[in-house]
């Protein structure tokens, strides 16, 4: 059965449209498969997206669920996307996976931040608007999420919000990365 038929089940959707009210999909990013918890407005206009990224429990459908008043308030599609723990830990979650489990450092389109370009990207290509102005917010971990992806991924949004971050990152050499830019390659981080 289709997402439309099934209103909170998770399917693929086989056009190039979201329903209205709350479903999920899973996209395919690369070689990255992520389920997004999606709710569009009835009346949506297609010109907003608010991207939410959920906090350290990894409850994506709670937060995609938290945002749609806001959702409904600002005529945005609102998607959630499930980073889940066992494959994006800490190092790959908080920290975007800038870098590896060994300390060295990531190339660029490895980090997880980079997939929310691609997601941004998909959604715009699955709901048939190329022009789809996006805003993400984080909350928490999602908040370290959105604050240390600002310093190092152009995501294209409009606009980024770190909500409630349990730590920051600072404009440092003298902090090693994850609350400055210490320790790091010069590639990502000089004066």
């Amino acid at each position: 059965m289709f997402a439309w038929c099934l209103p909170f089940a998770l399917a693929t959707l086989a056009f190039d449209e979201v329903p209205a009210g709350e479903s999920a999909v899973k996209l395919a990013l690369g070689d990255t498969e992520l389920t997004v918890f999606l709710h569009r407005p009835a009346a949506w206009k297609g010109e907003r997206l608010l991207l939410v990224m959920h906090g350290v429990l990894r409850n994506a459908e709670e937060y995609r669920d938290h945002a749609i008043s806001m959702g409904e308030r600002f005529d945005a599609l609102v998607a959630a996307p499930l980073f889940d723990a066992e494959r994006f830990p800490s190092r790959r979650y908080q920290r975007g996976g800038i870098l590896r489990a060994d300390g060295s450092a990531a190339p660029p389109e490895e980090w997880t931040y980079a997939l929310i370009p691609r997601l941004i990207d998909a959604l715009r290509a699955r709901t048939g608007k190329p022009e789809l102005r996006a805003f993400v917010i984080g909350h928490s971990a999602g908040g370290q999420f959105v604050l240390r992806m600002s310093a190092f991924q152009d995501t294209g949004a409009v606009r980024l919000v770190a909500a409630n971050p349990g730590s920051a990152l600072f404009p440092t050499l003298e902090q090693e990365f994850g609350y400055g830019f210490g320790a790091l390659p010069p590639s990502l981080a000089s004066e």
